[in-house]
């Protein structure tokens, strides 16, 4: 008999999506309010305090609703929004979470309407998302909510977690309190701290594993699709004032970056690389053999410059490191200047140049 699998158990709010989507309705619902300000402000305050475990899940949703008047057109308006807000590493991994969304679920106290169409994005059905539902007016008013679903209540997240009957391990990955009640109180086996959007320090101490990406999930539990190694667990180091646009793309791509803009000597650069996978440079960094030695994550160094001569070839070669150089990186301005001596020497510049300095012209 085969195995059974992995369950991932994922909250919404701030996991899934890059925000709090009950706030972002607030903040839809109370354009034209004078008060708007100070009144999204209390509701974010109340949204925090559900979240670090200080208030119940009943309480947060009875006040931050009671201060919303929320329309269909509210909610049709924050899917688009939350949509653009998908989490970067859920982004880059659609693929993976569409291959494992048989074992995915979603548990969230939001509401279906808007956790559903942003979830369908990444391929996880809607009979995979629990959440509580709005009861709606004929006129697409809002008037309240299910307060005796499982979801509105304490302790909701592993009532709805056992009622799906799930079997083999199951672990529930989130950034709140309620998400690490799913374990302590048994609908689960593991609870992992997902920091890739905020971290809670409160949470943080009572996770059995912290990650800040998919890919690091997908990697621990090794589902289908995972990496052989997280990117957000390696660092570039980059150097030199090497150009932000750099930094930008390997950081979207989930890297941790750190960035300095000198050159490092030696004995620097030597404390500098422990931990660091990849290493991007220019030309006054000199990589030698000592510095590799103690590099022991080292993949790759990067030269940002025509040559490679200031990183020892051999002695990278002979610990597997990848060097790339970047010899075009001059090309258009080598391009400009041989054209603009074409074109000198056509018209005679020099020639011309120096006839007028005697005094002649032609």
């Amino acid at each position: 008999m085969a195995d059974a699998p992995t369950t991932l158990i994922l909250d919404f709010d701030s996991t899934i999506v890059a925000a709090e989507g009950l706030d972002e309705i607030a903040k839809l619902a109370l354009a034209d309010d004078a008060e708007r300000e100070a009144k999204v402000l209390i509701i974010e305050g109340i949204t925090r305090d559900g979240m670090d475990g200080r208030i119940g899940i009943d309480e947060s949703l009875r006040r931050r609703l009671s201060m919303l008047r929320i329309t269909r057109a509210h909610v049709e308006a924050v899917v688009k929004l939350l949509k653009k807000q998908i989490a970067p590493s859920f982004r880059r991994q659609k693929a993976a979470i569409r291959r494992n969304a048989a074992n995915i679920y979603v548990v969230s106290s939001g509401f279906r309407d808007y956790v559903v169409p942003v979830c369908a994005e990444l391929g996880i059905a809607a009979d995979h998302v629990v959440a509580n539902d709005f009861e709606w007016s004929r006129d697409g008013v809002a008037t309240g909510y299910n307060a005796n679903a499982p979801l509105a209540k304490p302790r909701g997240k592993p009532a709805a977690v056992r009622a799906l009957g799930l079997k083999g391990t199951v672990v529930a990955v989130g950034d709140g309190a309620t998400d690490c009640e799913i374990r302590d109180l048994g609908a689960a086996q593991e609870f992992v701290a997902y920091c890739e959007n905020i971290e809670r320090e409160s949470v943080v101490a009572r996770a059995d594993r912290v990650v800040r990406s998919v890919e690091e999930l997908l990697w621990i539990y090794g589902l289908p699709g995972a990496p052989s190694f997280p990117k957000s667990r390696m660092v570039a180091l980059l150097l030199e004032n090497i150009h932000a646009d750099a930094a930008a793309h390997l950081a979207s791509e989930g890297y941790k970056v750190e960035t300095l803009s000198d050159a490092l000597p030696e004995a620097e650069l030597i404390r500098s690389l422990k931990g660091v996978s990849i290493l991007g440079i220019r030309s006054k960094t000199r990589v030698t053999a000592g510095a590799l030695a103690a590099a022991d994550r080292l993949l790759a160094i990067g030269c940002f410059c025509i040559g490679t001569e200031q990183v020892d070839l051999a002695s990278a070669g002979g610990r597997g490191v990848a060097v790339f150089n970047a010899p075009y990186s001059n090309t258009r301005s080598v391009v400009e200047l041989a054209i603009g001596e074409i074109v000198m020497l056509m018209r005679r510049a020099v020639e011309s140049d120096r006839i007028l300095h005697a005094g002649g012209w032609r």
